[in-house]
């Protein structure tokens, strides 16, 4: 059986569809010659700089020349389908990227025979000839056990990270031994594994089909980027559990992962289509992945999803994990501008993806020493009591700004809640009273109405930001609470228009945020909990004093006669400090 395709001719079409690809971008150009070598034009003068060379077999699509641009490649070598370029083609490339100024050129290849012997070949020629090359292997395929050779680990879509890291390092100016040091460190850090639910069909052959051909209800784990089968055999399952083995397999801290990840780790995240997977499912399978490399206490800085790296037209996915380095090189260099046309214009980040972990700890994991409904309803309680103590105060510091209402409307605020609280306690089944994801987000829903005014609407949206974060969890753990009082804080952030030092309310819970995220490293429980709640509340309590000090340049403070807020402690901010202790005392008392 052959697959139909829109082709002239099988023996001309890499080169034509290189032509027309390179025709589309204008920062592209073909380097004249028998090769298929597609250059930026940029590339003509290096001015000193490390240019950054790879390829391999076309039917990649769009690697290798879609990632050819400022900040990624200088250059990328093709052969025909699914076969290396000769030594020939990529010594022709070092050659011309060294006569237009580059300052040595390193070589990123993909760990398949045939790229590593003839890349290698042109590398040992080109310095015979003068030219500084360095070359790095990437094999960040995980399919094979760790304990395998690494010989036998193939080049999959974490290769495009790595072009991404060693073209801006290039592009900065940096030496090539530089280049290629922090290349292979994002190589090493870099783990990818795949699944197929059909093989592909090169043009002009019949369609390749697998030693054991797919039955249905199944699919391949571990498959590679040309056709190949994979390395297991396993039952087609639904998105999340196939996705739960493609995080567990490369990252899960067993003798299995390659990349064993511990909670707190931050990573950037390429989902990848392999060429004849639906936009649909991708969206599906994206979601999963960040939801539960989350669910695992994993930061995903940045997230890629598209298509990058393909097989043809084969339908299938690609999970690629790039463990991130304290420094922040990796992540400045993922951030650093390119256009190369095929590198992803956007991408998620942390604070976006918190929003994702609606499925809580329904994956199975557990941190231990979650606070369950009943604690966290008892320290509501005692903040709702805590503000309507407080409404005469904020009242005299909002009138020196405003106009001398905002205790009020905490306390409306309070009682609604209380009220609430109180019917909670009377029917303690409900989720709203054992779900504390449940229980913010009702809260949430009600300040939006009871208290209202930009009070209540701040309230609202750092209550939902925070269910949203917790999900339907029964007992978050403490680095779950972190990450959902990070989340009510981003939101705030985003949508309040305000900044830290901005003398508003979200100055303490900054401060409170800074301190909450040491929570993140690993899981706490008990006492290290409560002791770094203590000192959060602590950093929270200078920073609303220290308002008192500050010009407002955000909320109604802002419109205020210069001088009249000077010397007074901002009421929101007074009002969230308050409450943070509230909690603080509650847990204390409840001995958690």
């Amino acid at each position: 059986h052959q697959q139909q395709m829109l082709l002239n001719s099988t023996e001309s079409c890499v080169l034509e569809s290189l032509r027309g690809f390179v025709g589309f971008h204008p920062t592209l150009r073909l380097l004249p010659g028998p090769h298929r070598i597609v250059l930026r034009w940029e590339s003509v003068t290096r001015n000193g700089r490390v240019a950054v060379i790879s390829g391999g077999g076309a039917g990649h699509e769009p690697a290798h020349a879609g990632f050819v641009g400022v900040g990624m490649l200088s250059a990328a070598v093709s052969g025909h389908v699914f076969a290396s370029p000769a030594p020939s083609a990529v010594l022709a490339a070092v050659r011309a990227l060294a006569h237009s100024g580059a300052m040595g050129v390193l070589l990123v290849v993909k760990n398949y025979a045939g790229d590593r012997l003839n890349f290698g070949v042109a590398a040992e020629r080109a310095r015979a000839e003068g030219v500084e090359v360095e070359m790095v292997v990437v094999a960040d395929d995980c399919a094979t056990p760790a304990i395998q050779r690494r010989l036998h680990r193939r080049g999959l879509c974490g290769t495009l990270l790595v072009h991404k890291v060693a073209g801006a390092l290039a592009e900065q100016g940096r030496p090539l031994s530089e280049v290629a040091r922090e290349a292979r460190a994002a190589a090493r850090a870099t783990v990818t594994l795949a699944v197929g639910l059909s093989s592909c069909q090169v043009p002009g052959l019949a369609l390749r089909r697998w030693s054991t051909p797919l039955q249905a209800g199944e699919m391949d784990l571990g498959v590679g980027i040309h056709g190949e089968a994979g390395a297991e055999r396993v039952a087609l399952a639904p998105a999340r559990d196939v996705v739960r083995i493609m995080i567990i397999r490369p990252v899960g801290c067993s003798a299995q992962g390659r990349l064993p990840l511990r909670r707190g780790e931050h990573v950037a995240l390429m989902v990848n289509n392999l060429g004849g997977t639906s936009h649909l499912e991708l969206g599906v399978i994206a979601r999963e992945a960040a939801e539960q490399l989350g669910v695992r206490g994993v930061v995903v800085e940045r997230s890629y999803v598209g298509t990058f790296m393909t097989a043809l037209a084969m339908a299938g996915v690609s999970l690629t994990v790039m463990r991130l380095d304290h420094e922040g090189i990796r992540l400045h260099c993922l951030d650093a501008d390119t256009n190369a046309p095929s590198w992803p214009r956007a991408s998620w980040t942390s604070s976006s993806l918190l929003s994702l972990s609606s499925a809580g700890r329904a994956y199975g994991d557990t941190c231990g020493g979650g606070y369950g409904g009943a604690p966290v309803r008892a320290a509501m309680t005692e903040v709702c009591e805590a503000l309507l103590a407080l409404e005469s105060e904020l009242n005299d510091l909002d009138s020196g700004s405003g106009d001398g209402d905002c205790g009020t409307s905490h306390a409306r605020g309070a009682r609604a809640s209380l009220h609430w609280l109180r019917h909670l306690r009377a029917d303690p089944r409900t989720a709203s009273a054992t779900v504390p994801g449940h229980l913010l987000r009702g809260l949430s829903e009600l300040l939006e109405e009871d208290m209202g005014g930009t009070s209540g609407a701040l309230y609202s949206l750092m209550l939902s930001a925070a269910a949203g974060a917790l999900g339907s969890a029964p007992r978050p753990c403490p680095a779950d609470w972190a990450r959902a009082f990070a989340a009510a804080v981003r939101a705030v952030r985003r949508h309040g228009g305000a900044r830290p030092g901005d003398r508003t309310m979200l100055d303490p819970l900054w401060a409170a945020h800074l301190e909450l995220r040491v929570l993140l490293a690993g899981p706490t429980v008990g006492s290290n909990a409560i002791e770094v709640l203590a000192r959060a509340v602590d950093r929270a309590t200078a920073q609303a004093l220290a308002t008192a000090q500050m010009g407002a340049r955000a909320g109604r403070a802002g419109w205020a006669r210069a001088g009249e807020a000077w010397g007074r402690v901002d009421p929101g901010a007074r009002a969230v400090e308050v409450a943070l202790r509230a909690v603080s005392f509650s847990l204390q008392a409840q001995g958690h």
